[in-house]
């Protein structure tokens, strides 16, 4: 890895689709970016066995971009289609190249995926102490929203979920059925919301386990995409939310602590020591979860459809026009939703 001194680029930046073998010089570009940016000592070690570019790569090469300089890869980006919405991380660029507009070629694309998604709302994480970040996401109509709670706890051994499902068990006769309850789930809780892309690389890559709830009737209470252990998202010895959601109503928060607890049965079957999640609103009347690392991270989010530069309120209400932190409150009872760990940082000018 090259040494933090500032290299200028004299040379133009191309971007272009991440190409597989290039796949090992991200993974060490996007450690060292985070971990440099945070002031680690060893910051090729950040994230430990956990991996973020490889699984975002194999779930979508299409959607995966790397910035080059003379042929050498300097950077990458994701982007992730969830039916109408849309987020994209990490952003990380080599960091003797920071600041010198990599990240915004980097962005170019994203925004390009979007527009042919058709995707209505949009979002991502960065460090909410950082205006170089934020600056550069406001550049594309994103504006700060709300502080993220990082959780993580030590499982125990737990009493056996009712109704729970896991999707790998299923045949493959019964997993359409499966995706289409899945889909009319996350439709109650944000209109075209799709967790199909999610789950099917979830499964395909051996990442974890999709957590199917079972109501009374037929449809799905609940539904949770856990990745578990080294090599998925998680890291070693964690099962990690990656999305959560419950079907919205009175008894949500019942079906939301139901659904914690077969996480944490997952968790245990899988021999793993702790689960974690974030909590903050990801679309308009919803709430995420997920876990690790610990450090602040902030949300940011614009409407597509209807190209607000402005702070967005659930159901795409304006607020103001300030650059502040809203809190959590008022948001509609039981729409929980683990969005993500979207991380959208280092990612500078």
């Amino acid at each position: 890895m090259p040494s933090r001194k500032r290299t200028s680029v004299a040379a133009s930046v191309s971007v272009g689709p991440l190409a597989e073998p290039d796949l090992d010089r991200a993974d060490e570009i996007f450690r060292v970016a985070f971990g440099t940016f945070l002031g680690v000592p060893e910051p090729e070690t950040f994230f430990g066995t956990a991996d973020y570019v490889r699984t975002r790569w194999a779930a979508d090469p299409h959607a995966a971009f790397a910035a080059t300089v003379e042929g050498e890869v300097v950077g990458s980006n994701f982007a992730a289609d969830w039916g109408s919405v849309g987020y994209f991380g990490p952003l990380t660029v080599r960091p003797d190249l920071w600041d010198q507009g990599i990240g915004r070629h980097l962005m170019e694309p994203i925004m390009a995926c979007f527009d042919t998604w058709e995707n209505r709302h949009l979002g991502l994480f960065t460090f909410s102490h950082s205006p170089k970040h934020l600056e550069l996401y406001r550049r594309y109509g994103f504006w700060p929203r709300f502080l993220t709670a990082i959780m993580k706890k030590q499982v125990a051994v737990s009493a056996a979920v009712p109704g729970r499902v896991l999707y790998g068990e299923l045949t493959a006769a019964e997993r359409p059925e499966a995706l289409t309850l899945s889909r009319a789930l996350t439709e109650s809780v944000y209109d075209g919301l799709s967790m199909d892309r999610e789950i099917m690389a979830t499964q395909a890559q051996g990442l974890g386990e999709t957590i199917l709830l079972e109501g009374s009737d037929s449809d799905l209470e609940g539904l949770a995409v856990c990745h578990c252990g080294a090599g998925s998202e998680a890291g070693e010895d964690v099962c990690f939310v990656k999305f959560g959601a419950v079907r919205p109503g009175p008894d949500a928060a019942d079906r939301f602590e139901r659904l914690l607890t077969a996480c944490e049965q997952l968790a245990t079957e899988k021999g793993l020591g702790a689960t974690g999640r974030r909590s903050e609103p990801g679309p308009p009347g919803c709430l995420p979860a997920h876990g690790r690392p610990r450090f602040p991270y902030l949300a940011a989010r614009r409407d597509h459809a209807q190209a607000k530069r402005a702070w967005i309120q659930p159901l795409g209400r304006l607020r103001n026009r300030r650059l502040a932190l809203s809190d959590h409150h008022a948001l509609p009872t039981g729409c929980h939703r683990p969005i993500d760990h979207t991380l959208s940082a280092p990612s500078p000018r």
